[in-house]
């Protein structure tokens, strides 16, 4: 028991470190762990993580496989493997590494899906389709809740959690019933039931990572952001992506930790330079450092990928001191005028051009800028003369 915990402390710790940037620290820690321990399989596996994160892929694979020849039911550790050949193009040692992971645990159905896109793109289809039908049937009630799933597509919300809760009432451990029951409570705003559905799902599949993001974006939406950068962090260690990077910058950004979201943002913005979420992201925590000309720099870049978006540009127009350039009035014209742009982005446009009209003494587009971003924002706003008054008098 003290081992197990102690390893627990090692992992954490390694994982704290090289997400630090102190790789050599990190792979130290776990070395120095080994010695002691050289059968812990999991501390072995983190440092092959960190290897394959570090630039040597071969050095992590060759580890990865040691462990699977000693531990062949260590599922997580073939599914790495998996992801190392895939990312080497090796998709015959990918299927044969998931494969081996559904021998160890045959009801991964996940893992089914991955090997029907594995093969569906190798332009297999019959035997896509039929990994694709085995996780059906490897997973009760997967029919029911793919209906569930069509539902919310068609914006019948209350039908498909109708259709979840009747599906939990026959199966309730459904893992993924409670996970997109859980999110959609998320979505409505039921943080308490939102967590309490998806911590469910995460104690009956704590090695499901799509369960675990979703359970830090709930803790991070009910303000719980130490237990969401815990989650995220965990996260970064088993799949070092994007994804994850931005996921826990968020939460240091929510958290008032402007200067603990920068690095992770960034990096978010180096494993995929076209995240305009990063971009966004990264822009308002440096406006927050009084970091102005790189939050200018990160809202432009997000504006060039994302020119719809017209918070980015309601970003701009908060800087006070910033003017906008010919081209981008003329783009935000353009965007305005195409009648392609969410509710939310008619106002921030409206608004951010209003500026922009404004700073140009072009008073009465800017007042027709402002008065059509107000019209469009109205619908949204409750106001009851007779509530404000029983309240304020």
């Amino acid at each position: 028991m003290a081992a197990r915990a102690q390893s627990v402390k090692i992992f954490e710790a390694a994982v704290a470190a090289f997400q630090a940037g102190d790789h050599r620290r990190a792979d130290e820690m776990c070395t120095s762990y080994l010695r002691q321990y050289p059968g812990d399989a999991n501390i072995r596996r983190i440092q092959a993580v960190f290897w394959a994160e570090s630039g040597a892929p071969d050095k992590a694979l060759a580890a990865l496989l040691q462990i699977v020849s000693k531990v062949p039911a260590f599922v997580r550790a073939w599914e790495d493997i998996a992801e190392l050949r895939l990312k080497k193009r090796q998709f015959g040692g990918a299927i044969t590494a998931y494969e081996s992971a559904l021998n160890a645990d045959a009801t991964r159905s996940d893992i089914r899906v991955k090997l029907g896109q594995i093969k569906a793109f190798m332009g297999d289809g019959a035997a896509a389709d039929a990994e694709f039908e085995a996780s059906i049937k490897a997973a009760p009630g997967r029919e029911a809740l793919v209906a569930a799933i069509e539902l919310q597509r068609e914006g019948k919300d209350a039908e498909a959690e109708q259709a979840l809760r009747a599906l939990l009432h026959d199966s309730p451990e459904h893992i993924d019933a409670l996970r997109l029951l859980g999110v959609m409570m998320s979505s409505k705003g039921k943080h308490s039931d939102a967590v309490a559905l998806l911590e469910r799902a995460a104690a009956l599949a704590p090695d499901y990572r799509l369960v675990r993001a979703n359970l830090g974006k709930a803790y991070y939406e009910a303000l719980n952001y130490e237990k969401a950068a815990a989650i995220f962090r965990r996260l970064i260690a088993d799949e070092p992506n994007a994804r994850n990077h931005f996921n826990l910058a968020n939460v240091y950004a929510g958290e008032g930790r402007p200067e603990d979201a920068v690095p992770f943002y960034q990096k978010a913005l180096e494993l995929d330079p076209d995240h305009a979420g990063a971009l966004m992201g990264l822009g308002h925590v440096l406006k927050t450092l009084g970091q102005q000309d790189q939050a200018v720099e990160a809202y432009r870049r997000c504006g060039a990928l994302r020119p719809d978006f017209g918070e980015v540009f309601w970003s701009l127009a908060n800087l006070k001191t910033f003017r906008f350039s010919d081209a981008e009035i003329a783009g935000m014209e353009t965007q305005l005028a195409s009648g392609k742009l969410t509710p939310e982005s008619v106002v921030s446009m409206n608004f951010a051009l209003a500026k922009a009209y404004e700073d140009r003494k072009f008073y009465a587009k800017a007042f027709a800028a402002y008065n059509a971003g107000n019209s469009t924002k109205r619908p949204e706003v409750r106001y009851d003369p007779l509530q404000t008054e029983a309240f304020t008098s």
